[in-house]
């Protein structure tokens, strides 16, 4: 997306969530920094249509540096002073200061940029493919996903519910931001505790309720963010139970109502006289708010007892959905979009053992798609375990060892795609028990060599007599590789066997670790021949 590039620096994660998630779903590939040095590296490097600033913070050295060099003089700013007064600074033509963070003012204040810019002619067109990027597969989805978050997902695939439950379990610290339209909710968790949460005016355990009804929308996890003060004080387990009662009483509920998203309009007052105190209430604020959930944000009665009266007034014919103009013009018929992950994220601060239990927890089935540079896996989850599992050529169980071990890369989760055959038969307790005795070995092995991606040569001739067939075999290996990854991914044994002989060979002084890239051709012996004499 070279013609949409937005540069959001600030150092409040919920504010850059909110105004990422808002800007990527008009089609602009967005770039976030916390820190002025970085952003002003990445505007030497690359080229912004527009920069969002949050001066509270961070102050003006930023726009004052790249409005003085004459590359970068005429980027439009848009600068962010969250508590009000002087951003310390005379606004030029290409300057716009927002007061008060309002996520809709912002958009709209890009876009206008943009058309001054003469770029607005293809802000409603479909954005261009983003160019592939490390981690990215390239089978059938791929996965796009910002290196600073930890994971996300779409609300009508992963419920709020669903997604506390599994932070919860896995006893995970951080904060959860949740947006739904201009909605948005905060959880800030603590060792897998929920300690505060604030979703609009609603703070504490109302907020977390609430939350139940938001059908749509996104979620956005950082581990990174500090701990809140405490405004929940119920046990998180007795949260979870609650949250499961309430969303098993809203959902007969729901189902005999719209969308609540739906606008709706008071259609007969005929029965007015009839109506009870709370009903009449609740007419009242139909005139004041266009769509059932917004009513039900603003009525004063408890969520449920709103839904029931809402159901009453529904059937009778009291309230009704409100008709929509019919929009004739082709050109303003929403286009329809890729489908969103459930889930997705990096495996810098959670790990793929963490992901798949957070998914077996809340019983979810699909497909999880890894990436990490080029190389790519596949698992898939039904009926609470692994049935399915592969990552370059290795299947079945060891391809789920060799991605416990991979501690880079980025995953991206898509419900409801199911595999025919199945190559995984151990139970989901066994495979995570052999698992960590897969990952302790290869943590130990590991402690011999500096990283995968250090450098490998063949060193040494001597002792080449006591040399075993798969010594030879990853001799052979060596000698056209590079680095230690590329052996074991190039090795026909498991990945523990063959750090085990890479040890041993090393610790023999056999093959030893370079400095750079080792030159293959100009070895004096060919431990290909070597191989293929001791294979007969």
């Amino acid at each position: 997306m070279g013609d949409y590039n937005i540069l959001i620096v600030g150092t409040d994660p919920s504010v850059i969530g909110l105004l990422n998630i808002h800007l990527e779903e008009e089609g602009y590939f967005v770039t976030i920094s916390d820190n002025t040095l970085d952003a002003w590296s990445y505007v030497e490097r690359k080229k912004f249509d527009v920069i969002v600033l949050d001066t509270s913070e961070l102050g003006t050295d930023l726009h004052t540096r790249i409005r003085s060099h004459p590359k970068t003089s005429k980027i439009p700013f848009i600068l962010l002073n969250a508590w009000g007064g002087e951003a310390g600074i005379q606004p030029g033509p290409r300057d716009y200061i927002v007061e008060h963070i309002d996520v809709e003012e912002i958009v709209r204040k890009v876009k206008g940029f943009l058309q001054v810019s003469g770029k607005s002619q293809k802000l409603d067109s479909k954005p261009p493919a983003k160019s592939p990027q490390p981690g990215d597969l390239p089978i059938d989805l791929p996965i796009m996903v910002e290196d600073w978050v930890v994971f996300k997902g779409h609300l009508e695939k992963i419920s709020i519910h669903e997604i506390m439950r599994g932070l919860s379990l896995m006893g995970k610290s951080g904060q959860l931001l949740v947006v739904y339209g201009n909605r948005k909710g905060l959880l800030s968790f603590m060792q897998g505790h929920v300690i505060h949460a604030a979703v609009g005016n609603l703070k504490g355990e109302k907020g977390i309720y609430r939350l139940l009804l938001w059908r749509n929308g996104q979620f956005l996890f950082d581990p990174q963010t500090p701990p809140m003060v405490q405004n929940v004080r119920t046990p998180t387990e007795t949260l979870v139970m609650e949250c499961a009662r309430r969303l098993e009483q809203y959902k007969p509920m729901l189902a005999r109502l719209p969308p609540l998203e739906t606008r709706v309009e008071s259609l007969s007052l005929s029965q007015y006289k009839t109506l009870s105190v709370d009903e009449i209430k609740i007419v009242n604020i139909v005139n004041r708010q266009p769509t059932l959930l917004s009513l039900i944000e603003s009525s004063p009665l408890e969520d449920a007892t709103t839904l029931e009266i809402l159901i009453r007034l529904y059937a009778h014919r009291v309230i009704g959905q409100m008709e929509e103009e019919e929009v004739s013009d082709e050109k303003t018929a929403p286009k329809p979009e890729p489908p969103a992950a459930a889930l997705e994220g990096n495996l810098k601060e959670i790990n793929i053992g963490e992901i798949i239990q957070i998914l077996i927890l809340i019983r979810k089935d699909g497909r999880l798609l890894i990436g990490w540079e080029d190389r790519k896996g596949e698992v898939y989850l039904q009926n609470g375990n692994i049935t399915y599992a592969t990552v370059e050529h290795l299947k079945g169980e060891s391809a789920v060892y060799r991605l416990l071990t991979w501690r880079e890369g980025k995953f991206r989760f898509d419900t409801g795609v199911a595999v025919k055959s199945r190559n995984v038969q151990k139970s989901l307790e066994s495979i995570f028990f052999e698992g960590l005795d897969v990952l302790e070995k290869y943590k130990r092995f590991m402690e011999q060599f500096p990283s995968l991606n250090a450098y490998v040569e063949v060193i040494s001739v001597t002792g080449q007599e006591k040399i075993t067939s798969e010594e030879a075999k990853l001799l052979k290996i060596v000698n056209e590789c590079e680095t230690l990854n590329d052996v074991i991914h190039r090795s026909p044994f498991g990945d523990l066997k063959t750090l085990e002989i890479l040890a041993r060979l090393y610790s023999d002084r056999i093959i030893g670790i370079s400095k750079g890239a080792p030159d293959k051709k100009s070895r004096g012996v060919d431990y290909n021949q070597i191989a293929d004499d001791l294979f007969g």
